[in-house]
């Protein structure tokens, strides 16, 4: 999985919790770090801010596509905007959550197969 936010704090709290729930997990600070990073290696999953410095993380999701059109990639924001998350898939990503459902969700992502469909 990589991690692409530009405030450390998110990226060092984020990675620490991961990898308390087994995923390996890699970080970058900036969009242009990101593009790299997905150039060289594959990942599983791609969490992206959607307010970086630089080229913002719906442009990010665009390069993404361009390269791998099935990756899952998640968009995380700080405002939870109807408009935010349609421009976000508008421009490739699969879904678009609020920064404070993240690890809510990626604890579901975790989970084997079978065990995301048990209430």
């Amino acid at each position: 999985m990589l991690f692409v936010d530009g405030n450390a704090i998110h990226r060092m709290y984020t990675k620490m919790v991961l990898n308390l729930m087994k995923i390996e997990v890699d970080t970058a600070a900036e969009t242009s770090v990101a593009i790299d990073l997905i150039q060289k290696g594959s990942y599983s999953l791609i969490l992206l801010d959607l307010d970086e410095l630089g080229l913002n993380g719906f442009e990010v999701a665009r390069t993404i596509r361009k390269k791998d059109p099935t990756i899952p990639i998640i968009g995380i924001t700080d405002v939870a905007d109807v408009n935010i998350m349609f421009k976000a898939l508008q421009y490739g990503m699969n879904t678009c959550i609020p920064r404070t459902d993240m690890l809510e969700t990626l604890s579901f992502y975790a989970k084997g197969p079978m065990e995301k469909n048990v209430a």
